[in-house]
């Protein structure tokens, strides 16, 4: 399997794809959908291919793209921690077919390509599907082809969905999109829509799709209309209506440009929840009087830093961060912040490291927005309350420190981090998809990210492309 193009990156991908659509979260009627007003080009022959990045719903089925007719015949792909292909007309299923691999990233882009020609004599060739440029060989006891030259539901204009399928209810999607694309009556291989880096071969990156062609009922999606999420820009027109989507469901992160966000795969105590819908962004503590650490995507061991987070509600918070080889499983009353490498601005307006509390800043109420600096290449970390830099700290101030909370341990991978306390919630913002309202946004010294206060000089959003040049 290739590695996935933003867990580890590059700076010039050489073609750009700079948004993506946040569906979700599940079952909440969100996604996009067309009705064409007749025939396409083939029944046997089609491609479908999006780049998504996953949330924390592994399990519920998920419907990427799918065509529905007559309230009972679908064509499909959809995921439940494995992808699955599924088509099935006359009361007879024509396709059923489920990778044995499964996929639970939550911090990278998965780029999937399922290719159809029911006209080919080689039955595995019939369907092909592509995760990261390699096409899947091995799939479950779920192993169900299409005959040849059989007849499926593409091509007939029947209701075409992205985020669901068809006209179906239900079954939405808890992810991202980025760069979706139907190809209406060709066989395409992933290569078409992709290639490996020439420096980085391992990874696995998208290319230009202007020249491929779309077909009658083909259609491309690029997200970077955000009063027009579902604009075709195949040439085509063949745009999807909008349901449930908004504005700000439209993002900057994408397969090449891949922002941080908070990783429900790596927490401090199982009981805690990634609240759905937030892009893993927000989560609440399921002890009772314990507390639970949720940690972030991507982590730095050098370069300067930012990332906003809030309590929005419960009794005891910590915002800060934590060296990765300190990351446990915590019981009882442990956090992050009682780590020698675990660095914390707690809600009571003290700062923690190594289980001790030291009076610092001021306190800090539910829904009032914390900045985090972190100057790794001189080792200190900052904290702002509402914009106001605690204990008169500067984070420009370089090799000074001038009134820093703490000096770093550096030379160490460390990785944002947030704790709460009985039933707490805490939200990040790195600077793609907040779930506290952003009022006024500022971008940092690249032009990347999208937060509430001014990011310091010097300090960047938490992406690949910043981590690529740091």
């Amino acid at each position: 399997m290739s590695l996935i193009l933003g867990a580890q990156s590059v700076v010039d991908t050489g073609y750009a794809v700079t948004k993506s659509c946040t569906f979700g979260p599940y079952d909440s009627n969100n996604y996009l959908n067309w009705t064409p007003s007749g025939a396409g080009t083939s029944h046997r022959a089609g491609t479908f291919s999006s780049w998504i990045k996953l949330h924390s719903d592994f399990t519920n089925t998920q419907r990427l793209w799918g065509v529905r007719y007559d309230g009972s015949y679908n064509f499909e792909i959809s995921y439940n921690g494995h992808f699955q292909i599924f088509a099935n007309y006359a009361a007879a299923t024509q396709i059923n077919l489920r990778t044995t691999a499964y996929y639970v990233d939550p911090g990278a882009w998965y780029h999937v390509v399922l290719a159809i020609d029911t006209e080919q004599s080689v039955e595995a060739n019939r369907v092909k599907l592509y995760i990261n440029g390699t096409q899947n060989s091995t799939f479950s006891t779920y192993t169900t082809y299409p005959a040849e030259d059989a007849n499926l539901l593409i091509g007939h204009g029947y209701p075409t969905s992205v985020g669901r399928n068809g006209a179906e209810t239900g079954n939405d999607s808890d992810f991202q999109q980025a760069e979706t694309i139907y190809i209406d009556g060709t066989q395409y291989a992933a290569s078409d829509f992709g290639e490996f880096d020439e420096d980085s071969p391992s990874i696995w990156k998208p290319k230009d799709p202007s020249e491929l062609t779309f077909g009658i009922n083909g259609f491309w999606l690029d997200y970077k209309d955000s009063a027009d999420i579902g604009n075709d820009v195949s040439g085509n027109g063949n745009d999807l209506a909008t349901y449930g989507l908004v504005a700000a469901d439209v993002v900057d992160d994408s397969p090449t440009n891949n922002f941080c966000a908070g990783n429900p795969n790596c927490i401090g105590t199982q009981s805690l929840t990634v609240v759905v819908g937030s892009a893993n962004n927000k989560m609440t503590t399921g002890g009772s009087n314990v507390h639970e650490s949720y940690f972030a995507s991507l982590a730095a061991s050098t370069g300067k830093w930012y990332f906003e987070a809030a309590r929005q509600s419960g009794s005891q918070a910590f915002i800060g961060i934590q060296d990765i080889s300190q990351i446990t499983v915590f019981t009882d009353n442990q956090n992050f912040k009682g780590n020698t490498r675990g660095y914390a601005y707690k809600e009571n307006g003290d700062k923690c490291n190594s289980d001790t509390d030291t009076s610092y800043g001021d306190q800090y109420d539910a829904d009032e927005i914390i900045s985090c600096a972190f100057d790794l290449d001189n080792g200190f970390i900052y904290w702002a309350n509402e914009g106001v830099w605690q204990a008169s700290g500067d984070p420009t101030s370089g090799a000074s420190g001038t009134n820093a909370a703490f000096t770093l341990a550096t030379g160490y991978l460390y990785v944002p981090a947030c704790d709460g306390f009985n039933a707490d919630t805490m939200s990040f913002n790195f600077g793609a998809f907040s779930p506290f309202t952003i009022a006024t946004g500022n971008a940092d010294g690249n032009g990347y990210g999208n937060f509430e206060y001014a990011v310091p000089s010097g300090y960047l959003a938490l992406c690949t492309k910043n981590l690529g040049g740091a």
